[in-house]
């Protein structure tokens, strides 16, 4: 059970009256955690991606049509690395490869405006 913390979290679950309802109740809650996350990930990108003339002038919320784009190709991106490798480990090397990258460009955005 120390290694894996998911089997410990039903297992625990399980010894509780009503177990079939926190545990559904635990994976729904799991369920919204990975869905808030991928959201705010495409959310920052699209910001990102979104390239203004003038850095100084006011934010503008990205277009929907850049919101779906940045999120269907995360969701692709996942799916991909999970199909290929079959672990989850891979997926969070791939998204902590792709945060290294962001760094790069976040990086070259305060360079640019300097």
């Amino acid at each position: 059970v120390e290694a894996d913390a998911a089997a410990a979290l039903f297992h625990h679950l399980a010894q509780f009256p009503l177990a079939g309802i926190l545990t559904g109740l635990a994976v729904a809650l799991a369920v919204f955690s990975l869905i808030t996350g991928a959201d705010s990930a495409s959310y920052v990108i699209a910001v990102l991606a979104q390239g203004r003339e003038d850095a100084r002038r006011a934010y503008q919320r990205p277009g929907n049509g850049q919101l779906l784009f940045w999120g269907v190709l995360l969701g692709l991106l996942t799916a991909a690395v999970l199909a290929g490798s079959g672990s989850v480990q891979a997926v969070r090397a791939t998204f902590a490869l792709s945060a290294v990258l962001l760094f790069f460009l976040f990086v070259g955005q305060v360079a640019a405006v300097l």
